[in-house]
């Protein structure tokens, strides 16, 4: 399973307001809301002389889509309380084993040609490979 799998698998999870419905990369048009979509930001790898550690820092961006703003704001709440501060197998058995999870940024970015609400949530996920 790779991080992105364990993400979505731990979302689920942690039965949010939205966990049936968390798409990869972007929101599907015509999805029902809310919704949630996950992507990776970046990736930083860590290397010693001998090559790389096997430890990896992930930026994670979830995105919270809502049909109106308290809705969407309640949304982003729930994921950071299930992600921020998480460490263990994430996404279960057979999930990713992250040494951390950490919120680092959120942003409410308008969406005024579609009508609806988006937060968009940052994560720092450190995990071993």
């Amino acid at each position: 399973m790779n991080l992105e799998q364990a993400l979505v698998a731990g979302l689920v999870a942690a039965a949010t307001a939205a966990s049936s419905r968390i798409y990869p990369l972007k929101l599907e048009e015509g999805s029902a809301l809310p919704a949630l979509s996950c992507r990776r930001v970046s990736t930083v790898r860590d290397y010693q002389h001998s090559g790389a550690s096997g430890l990896v820092t992930a930026r994670m961006q979830v995105d919270c889509w809502a049909a109106t703003y308290a809705a969407v704001k309640d949304l982003a709440t729930q994921v950071v309380a299930n992600l921020s501060g998480y460490s263990g197998t994430m996404g279960g058995a057979g999930g990713v084993v992250t040494g951390f999870s950490f919120g680092v940024g959120e942003v409410d970015l308008p969406e005024p040609e579609a009508d609806i609400f988006h937060v968009a949530v940052d994560f720092s996920i450190g995990y071993s490979v």
